[in-house]
């Protein structure tokens, strides 16, 4: 897939942080697509992030 989609019922006022796990695949250098986040019925109320850079490196030895 190329996003993550998360449905919140209610989110009381203030300042939020949605964390998720994902799993490396393949080693490399990628970015992160800025985080867009919206209300379903009000798009008014909007907020976004900065891009990130995520660098993928091989597992040392004993690792999984």
């Amino acid at each position: 897939p190329d996003r993550s989609v998360f449905f919140l019922h209610r989110l009381p006022a203030g300042t939020w942080e949605l964390r998720y796990t994902l799993r490396a695949t393949f080693v490399g250098d990628y970015r992160a697509l800025p985080v867009v986040a919206q209300a379903m019925y009000a798009p008014v109320v909007s907020a976004n992030t900065d891009a990130r850079r995520v660098v993928i490196q091989p597992a040392s030895e004993g690792q999984p």
